[in-house]
């Protein structure tokens, strides 16, 4: 088995008692039905090839369900590791949902952005229609004034 500490571990030979430490446990050759497992004496002949070597234990790529996977069927393969990625998607999905939202939020404001800045736009354009209107009638006031005034109302 590999120690399990957190990046360097070394192979140790130990029974399954004594690393279950009276926990219960069973046997898993689940992956018999698809790979072809190995003879029983070649198994242990290379399990006890690499006792005491050193290696890096990583809980995704190369924990103890990999190595002894290997050793059964040539083949590292743990079904721990692919549960844990799937759980982990799992888990974002709502952080998903939540950039989606924010996206679209985006867009939103990004329209009403534009809606806003062409109203300003038309504002300042009717504004400069406006004054330059106030100052053709100014312009016209000496004209016009008799008409507007009190006197005649």
């Amino acid at each position: 088995m590999i120690n399990s500490s957190l990046t360097d571990g070394k192979v140790l030979e130990q029974s399954v008692e004594s690393v279950a430490n009276g926990s219960k446990y069973r046997v898993n050759n689940s992956y018999d039905k698809y790979y072809a497992p190995r003879r029983k004496e070649d198994i242990v002949a290379m399990a006890k090839q690499q006792v005491g070597k050193k290696m890096t234990y990583n809980l995704m790529v190369s924990n103890c369900e990999h190595f002894s996977t290997f050793m059964r069927y040539g083949v590292a393969s743990s079904k721990q590791a692919r549960e844990s990625r799937i759980a982990h998607c799992i888990h974002m999905v709502p952080v998903f949902r939540i950039l989606r939202l924010f996206h679209q939020m985006t867009q939103h404001f990004n329209k009403l952005l534009t809606f806003f800045s062409t109203m300003v736009k038309t504002f300042f354009n009717c504004n400069k229609m406006f004054f330059k209107t106030m100052i053709s009638w100014a312009s016209l006031s000496p004209v016009l004034l008799p008409f507007w005034s009190n006197e005649t109302m």
